[in-house]
């Protein structure tokens, strides 16, 4: 234990590691050993044992297989498929067998000597098969099937026997085998867990050791700190070191700790009073630099008022430019839609006039047409009044003429009645179109008089539509000078706006500067006051 504990705890921690290490890997080793030949005796378990047994249960099978296909080619040797069969089953009966051979010399003299047995008795299978097939072939079905009786069955219950014998014994050795390999796995757990917790308790045994070595050197540095801090201050005490383990450098760097400890106290005994002085001083400036600040508080907040109110009356103005801009652009859109409308207006007015002119032409065409209406009525009524005249000779003619110019008085009588209509008729005619051409005069008067008043109103439309052109070229550039003032109204509002809020940001540094002297002011007396506490620690120190 004593020459533990002249040891440093990093050679001890090493040692102990190196200990757990060494119990672990040998517990690994053991472990190792077991676990592969556990997986040796598994994996033969599995290749060879169960391979055996498993050929020797296809050999069962396939014989079986073989012996029926054997019989449906002697009751059908017309049958294709009954020959594929059986050579199938023969060919994979001899391809086992030869799979079979290393298999069961490697697992020992009696299972070699088994599958001997029962390749001899296939040889004379086969035989006795060739000779079935040849009696078949040659059509002595009855023979083939006394041969197939009497000889190749009794083989094939030879060789099932065998088969049969080698499955079971195989099976039991399986089972055997199986207990031995989950023998030897339980072993090689135990042997594993065994040595673990062997390696546990040792590193554990160990470490203890260490750990209680450790902890008694701490109690001893821990006693020693104790005696040191019972001292009332006294920097001049010192811890004993022993060794060169981490605890006695550990107590060596404390004694150097306390040196330069004493030291600070010695320096920090100097400087307290100074520090004293100091505040004092800073204290008297910082009053004086509160009221300075304080004043220029109370002017910055009076310049933040006026700039707000002048922020406020730019703003205003801008609002109303603002208001103005958008009345002079309705003023230059209405003047745009009235310029469009008066176009249309001389375009509609070129127009009527157009159509008043056609009219008048019409009217002309048409007293033209009336005044050849009376002529030609006229002439018909002269016509009438000659037909009269005829009718009336033609009465007198036929009344001279008496009875046989009775018939043509009748005649003459109507062709009197036809004028006489006809001259009335053409009278009425004649005073419709006499009335016709009156009021086409007097609409030919109006047409023209329309006309007249047309040319005066398109002129007129022209004249308007000029000032029209004026108007709203004066109501552009006003409304460009608006914008002018407008956009110049807002960059002013914008920028007494930045100017409001630089003032107001001065102001709250103003605010902020005046409460920072305070704190500071406030800082100074709490400063002077930890001086004279400092001065007043430092000075139980016994240094």
């Amino acid at each position: 234990m004593s020459g533990l504990r002249n040891l440093s705890i990093r050679l001890q921690l090493a040692l102990l590691l190196v200990l757990v290490i060494g119990l672990f890997s040998v517990a690994s080793l053991v472990s190792y050993r077991a676990l592969s030949q556990a997986k040796g005796d598994f994996t033969r378990f599995i290749t060879e044992d169960q391979s055996l047994l498993l050929n020797y249960t296809e050999l069962y099978a396939n014989g079986l297989q073989m012996g029926q296909a054997l019989r449906n080619i002697i009751l059908d040797p017309a049958n294709p498929k009954a020959y594929q069969n059986f050579a199938k089953a023969a060919k994979t009966m001899d391809d086992l067998l030869a799979a079979t051979q290393p298999l069961a010399v490697a697992h020992g003299d009696d299972a070699a000597r088994g599958l001997q047995s029962i390749v001899a008795i296939r040889e004379r299978q086969k035989g006795l098969q060739e000779q079935v097939m040849a009696l078949v072939k040659a059509g002595d079905s009855e023979a083939a099937k006394a041969l197939l009786n009497d000889q190749e069955t009794p083989t094939w219950r030879e060789m099932r026997g065998l088969l049969l014998d080698a499955i079971k014994a195989q099976k039991a050795y399986i089972e055997t085998r199986d207990r031995t390999v989950q023998s030897g796995v339980a072993g090689a757990q135990t042997t594993s867990l065994v040595f673990s917790s062997l390696a546990v308790l040792a590193g554990l045994a160990v470490g203890l050791l260490i750990l209680a070595n450790i902890v008694a050197n701490l109690n001893r540095l821990d006693n020693s700190i104790a005696a040191l801090s019972q001292g009332e201050g006294d920097l001049t005490a010192r811890l004993p070191g022993d060794g060169g383990s981490e605890l006695g450098r550990a107590a060596a760097s404390f004694n150097r700790f306390i040196g330069g400890l004493q030291d600070m106290v010695n320096a920090i005994k100097a400087h307290a009073g100074q520090l004293d002085g100091l505040s004092s001083q800073l204290a008297g400036t910082s009053a004086d630099l509160r009221q300075a600040t304080h004043n220029q508080a109370e002017a910055v907040a009076s310049t933040a008022a006026s700039v707000e109110q002048m922020s406020a009356s730019i703003t205003s103005v801008a609002d109303g430019a603002d208001r103005i801009q958008l009345v002079s652009q309705d003023s230059a859109r209405y003047s745009d839609e009235a310029r469009a409308r008066m176009e249309r207006l001389g375009s509609s007015m070129n127009g009527v006039r157009e159509a008043v002119q056609g009219v008048a032409g019409s009217v002309d065409q048409f007293l033209e047409s009336t005044h050849r209406i009376i002529g030609a009525t006229q002439h018909v009524k002269d016509i009438a009044d000659q037909i009269n005249l005829l009718a009336l000779n033609a009465a007198i003619e036929a009344a001279r003429a008496g009875e046989q110019g009775r018939g043509f008085a009748v005649v003459a009588d109507e062709v009197r009645k036809l004028a006489e209509k006809t001259a009335l008729y053409a009278n009425e005619i004649n005073s419709i179109t006499t009335e016709l051409g009156g009021r086409s005069g007097q609409v030919e008067a109006s047409i023209q008089e329309g006309q007249a008043v047309l040319d005066t109103s398109v002129k007129c439309g022209e004249t308007a539509v000029g000032s029209i052109e004026q108007a709203h070229g004066a109501v552009m550039e006003a409304s460009r000078g608006i914008e002018g003032i407008a956009a110049t109204t807002r960059e002013q509002s914008l920028a007494s706006s930045q100017i409001a809020a630089n003032v107001e940001r001065l102001a709250d540094v103003a605010a902020h500067t005046e409460e920072a002297i305070r704190q500071s002011d406030r800082t100074v007396q709490e400063m002077r006051q930890l001086a004279q506490a400092l001065s007043g620690t430092v000075s139980r120190f016994r240094s």
